[in-house]
């Protein structure tokens, strides 16, 4: 089979940074894209197809509801366009949960509503205080960063009941652990909307939404193919086919023994790097491995802190690995130091790419030494 991208001249990454969309997500779990190829042969009602999914993802998930979106983002703008009726137009946001992707709340015409605090934690006065007749919904963005200073989602939906509005967790990232797709809703969020395309490893361009009946067939009277608020927020009967696929599998999946080859296999590269017989130049504090990811998920990611404390060093190595050799290495900057940065290995391939990587590290790092960074 060609490959698509060498025509093309773009270079294949190795990503020991994230699953994010700006490279691409995930790679698709094995049988994902055949069940896609076998969803494109004939012409299907859509709207049953997504009835028919939703009903199969409900069961998978343990929920009483769920539908396939194109993407969290997308769930977001929906959820909010299904939640704002009846004069409510405000949607309340912790301070501390700001982030870039909030911004699709606000597609549909809804106003934002600040509550707590940046740096210290909020109080639940300061919540029922923001609640009026205008106020449409809560959206709390769920993981360890997101989560710091934001009550949690077991008080915010206590509160949320007793005023009958929605709460709505965004849980993009939150998978693994497969329990996520469950346990927002069980406690006691009206909606949790997660990525396709990231920990489940399905198709790139495609979420779920899971939670209280009411409110999926609300999100779903106004979604593609429909001619309503999501016409633009389509998702084709190949992506929805494989994102039932990638979550069959994914119930399937043995997380435990994964999470143990992913742990020895960044024990195995932090020693070709420090072996004593072979030691890299000595820019580099001890590493070590952090056994969660950036918002709690559960993979480990292997730290290494220059010893440099001149500005901007982290970036010029980061930018090293991506630039200074073959293949591009992609790597994560560790939120609590701007020293270090880490290897995350969930999006490796094969075994081999704890070996490259180690490799690649190991080249900057003399031509960092030879370059006197």
């Amino acid at each position: 089979m060609k490959d698509v991208y060498s025509e093309l001249g773009i270079p294949k990454v190795i990503n020991a940074f994230e699953v994010v969309s700006m490279y691409g997500g995930s790679v698709m779990r094995p049988g994902v894209a055949e069940a896609m190829a076998a969803a494109a042969r004939g012409f299907y009602h859509i709207p049953s197809l997504n009835a028919a999914v939703g009903r199969r993802l409900a069961e998978l998930t343990h929920n009483q509801a769920a539908l396939a979106s194109c993407g969290t983002a997308a769930s977001l703008a929906l959820a909010a366009a299904a939640a704002c009726h009846s004069g409510r137009d405000e949607i309340i946001v912790f301070r501390g949960q700001r982030n870039p992707y909030d911004q699709a709340l606000t597609l549909c015409g809804a106003r934002l509503i600040e509550i707590g605090y940046p740096t210290h934690k909020a109080e639940k006065r300061m919540l029922e205080a923001a609640i009026s007749a205008r106020t449409a919904g809560l959206a709390y963005f769920a993981g360890g960063i997101f989560e710091r200073y934001a009550l949690s989602v077991e008080e915010c939906a206590e509160i949320c009941k007793s005023h009958n509005i929605p709460l709505i967790v965004d849980g993009a990232a939150q998978v693994p652990p497969k329990e996520n797709l469950w346990n927002y809703t069980q406690k006691g969020a009206s909606l949790a909307l997660f990525s396709g395309g990231k920990g489940i490893r399905g198709p790139q361009n495609t979420g779920i939404i899971v939670g209280e009946p009411e409110w999926i067939d609300r999100i779903a009277a106004i979604s593609a193919p429909h001619q309503a608020f999501g016409r633009p927020m389509k998702t084709s009967k190949e992506a929805i086919v494989g994102l039932l696929k990638a979550v069959e599998l994914m119930m399937e999946e043995d997380y435990e023994a994964f999470y143990k080859t992913m742990y020895s296999g960044l024990e195995s590269l932090i020693s070709k790097l420090f072996s004593a017989a072979d030691p890299i130049p000595d820019i580099f504090e001890a590493p070590y491995i952090l056994p969660t990811g950036r918002h709690g998920q559960p993979y480990p990611r292997a730290v290494f802190s220059l010893r440099s404390t001149r500005p901007g060093a982290r970036k010029r190595f980061m930018k090293a690995l991506m630039e200074g050799g073959e293949p591009p290495i992609l790597v994560g900057p560790l939120d609590e130091s701007e020293r270090a940065f880490y290897v995350n290995p969930f999006g490796f391939q094969s075994d081999e790419e704890y070996s490259i990587v180690a490799v690649r590290i190991r080249e900057e790092s003399w031509r960092w030494k030879d370059n006197g960074a």
